[in-house]
């Protein structure tokens, strides 16, 4: 079985790691585009633009050989706005004027419904995005992420991490409690339940 390695994302990574990161999307979905195909594009163009918080500049690689196995977004809380600020700038410049509007009563309608919830506070290291490909679950690869996001963390000197996950995700749930996370927060966004989930490393 051939080892887990580690690497910083390129450009050149959209290809593989889009449909990992749409995996891992639960809310954002409509904004992206209204179908799988749109979503995909429009996560390929972000992923290769610097400062949006789906930018191949706060994503860690997992790689078995050539094949990218998994995928970690992260960055400190106090960036959460901004990233936010400079996705949806991209959403609505890449829009012809139909789905411009669409783009933005969606935007709004998500918004009103995030004031419920604290995504990450600015002391926290925030998991934006962890997603592993269907076919490489359960061999280790998310909680390898896991120690990784940690690991950035202190070398920031950040001892708090965060993240957000489906309410009814119960493996996620389930492995990041394993991992000393504790739920802090529910929301219910378009109908979805979500759970802040928050760790103090030692």
């Amino acid at each position: 079985m051939k080892q887990t390695q580690l690497r910083q994302a390129r450009k050149q990574d959209a290809k593989q790691t889009a449909p990992l990161i749409l995996d891992a999307f639960d809310t954002e979905v409509q904004l992206l585009g209204k179908n799988h195909r749109e979503r995909i594009k429009t996560l390929k163009k972000l992923f290769k633009k610097p400062k949006n918080r789906v930018s191949y500049k706060n994503t860690t690689i997992a790689t078995n050989d050539r094949e990218i196995t998994g995928v970690l977004i992260n960055f400190s809380g106090d960036k959460l706005q901004k990233k936010n600020r400079y996705t949806f700038l991209h959403l609505i410049l890449t829009k012809n004027p139909i789905k411009l509007i669409r783009t933005l009563i969606i935007y709004i309608k998500q918004i009103s419904h995030m004031t419920s919830l604290e995504e990450a506070k600015k002391d926290e290291y925030y998991i934006a995005c962890l997603s592993v490909h269907p076919k490489h679950r359960r061999k280790g690869i998310a909680k390898i992420l896991l120690q990784e996001h940690e690991k950035q963390a202190r070398e920031k000197n950040l001892n708090k991490t965060s993240l957000c996950v489906h309410g009814e995700n119960k493996p996620a749930i389930n492995l990041y409690l394993k991992q000393g996370y504790t739920i802090k927060d529910r929301a219910l966004m378009d109908g979805i339940k979500l759970m802040r989930m928050t760790k103090k490393l030692k």
